[in-house]
């Protein structure tokens, strides 16, 4: 009798330190879902501090003299194309599912077109976004992507809306956002 009360207190303790760790897991799960949907209301990673803090992270990860080509800003991700001249490769980073920005990989350069990290302006994107919104009068949750792709030209912004009328779904806006037009 006393071995099968040390094995049912020991299954009690078992089940009670299981329990514990059971606990810390689902709230450990429970915050991540509460900082990615915090990532996904708003501008998320659209938000001038969001694209200083992702285009100072890249940059810490980036060869000397590279420039950004491409850049894709949603309200839960981004995406930065950027590209290491010196060896002709492009180089991709993103968001992972904590938010932090992480390399994503290498491929061949497809261009030398490009930007230095000092010559954009982290508040671009959200000046595009606001300047779209205000003038189609749609809500902030109808914001769902900007993007940028450098070109010999001056830099512009896409802005893609979502759950609006279909004319109002895409528009171009210069770096400032003071001139705004339909996507062709």
């Amino acid at each position: 009798m006393p071995d099968r009360a040390v094995l049912i207190g020991f299954i009690v303790v078992a089940l009670a330190a299981g329990g514990g760790v059971m606990a810390a897991t689902h709230s450990r799960l429970a915050d991540q879902e509460r900082t990615a949907a915090a990532r996904k209301s708003g501008l998320g990673a659209a938000k001038t501090a969001s694209v200083r803090r992702i285009l100072a992270d890249v940059r810490k990860g980036s060869p000397a003299g590279a420039v950004v080509q491409d850049m894709v800003f949603k309200p839960d991700d981004a995406t930065l194309i950027v590209e290491d001249r010196a060896h002709g490769e492009e180089r991709t980073w993103g968001l992972d599912d904590s938010g932090r920005t992480t390399g994503l990989g290498t491929s061949d350069a497809t261009s030398d077109d490009g930007l230095a990290f000092d010559a954009i302006d982290a508040a671009g994107p959200e000046r595009a976004i606001r300047a779209v919104l205000a003038r189609t009068g749609a809500p902030l949750s109808a914001f769902e992507e900007v993007s940028f792709s450098a070109s010999s030209t001056s830099p512009e912004y896409t802005v893609t809306l979502q759950h609006v009328p279909v004319r109002d779904r895409e528009w171009v806006t210069d770096a400032d956002g003071g001139h705004i037009h339909r996507f062709p």
